[in-house]
């Protein structure tokens, strides 16, 4: 008889449910995934969603973090939690290797870029010879 495999919906990561160790006696319907820690419900899992496009990906993201900030939201904790969200996926993505995520501020943006005046020789070299 083959065991039955969880897929860990945070990480994506199969493994065997073990109980999860909550503190009854009881039998445990959650389980711990042994990669990220996540407590992942012992019910059926429903079907998996079709993968996202990056497009799609990116809409819904944007649609989100709207949303979040249309409802009080600060954008410093949206900011924090993507920079967190990040860090998580690229340590999965590089296991044994502690990341951090910077957003640096650049300062403001220029939205008009400055001219320099063009330097005409003949001019200068009039302007010297007359005295000016």
């Amino acid at each position: 008889m083959q065991q039955r495999m969880i897929q860990c919906p945070n990480c994506g990561t199969e493994f065997a449910p073990a109980p999860f160790r909550n503190g009854s006696n009881g039998p445990s319907t959650m389980y711990e995934c042994p990669v990220c820690h996540f407590h992942v419900s012992a019910a059926p899992q429903a079907e998996k969603p079709a993968r996202l496009s990056l497009d799609e990906w990116e809409t819904r993201l944007s649609t989100l973090a709207a949303e979040a900030l249309n409802n009080g939201l600060r954008l410093e904790d949206l900011v924090d939690v993507l920079r967190s969200e990040l860090a998580f996926a690229a340590e999965m993505a590089h296991p044994g290797r502690r990341l951090s995520i910077q957003i640096i501020d650049l300062g403001p943006e220029e939205t008009e870029i400055v001219q320099r005046p063009v330097h005409d020789p003949k001019a200068t070299q009039q302007s010297r010879s007359l005295g000016q």
